[in-house]
């Protein structure tokens, strides 16, 4: 399994106190970002899995690992998001294609109609939970002039 780096190879400067720890923490977090286990992330960056799981018990590396899994994921949206114009052209291209085989045919029809479907379906969930959150704020409004009312009436 290929390793993220030797400590040895940073220089002086990177190997001493807080640098080193600070280094190992980045290798630890990349790793982790890197691998779907604990395991393979430590046999990555060349330390113990007890380690990780000791970086893992702090909750600010928890934290920073959790926000740097977040952003990852959002990069990963934002990159399919943006080529999700050019798939639906060649499905759709495809679907219209007179030469192409039955099958092939039959598979983007039913890719276009699955991720159709699972649109419409986010669409309508997001339409459902905007009118959830319009009510929740105008219940919490409602709430506030009711107590506030009630606290005015008494003065």
């Amino acid at each position: 399994m290929a390793r993220l780096g030797s400590f040895g190879t940073f220089g002086t400067q990177f190997c001493n106190g807080e640098n080193m720890k600070s280094n190992k923490k980045q290798l630890i977090l990349a790793a982790l970002i890197a691998h779907p286990t604990v395991r393979e992330a430590s046999q990555a960056c060349g330390v113990s899995e007890s380690t990780v799981y000791h970086w893992l018990r702090k909750p600010a590396f928890v934290q920073e690992y959790e926000t740097l899994r977040e952003d990852m994921l959002r990069e990963c949206a934002r990159f399919f998001q943006t080529r999700m114009a050019d798939a639906a052209k060649t499905t759709l291209d495809i679907l219209s294609d007179s030469d192409a085989p039955p099958q092939v045919r039959l598979n983007a029809a039913k890719l276009f109609f699955e991720v159709g479907t699972k649109m419409i379906r986010f669409s309508e969930n997001r339409d459902v939970n905007a009118l959830w959150g319009a009510a929740l704020r105008q219940a919490e409004i409602d709430v506030e002039e009711t107590y506030h009312n009630a606290f005015v009436d008494e003065i």
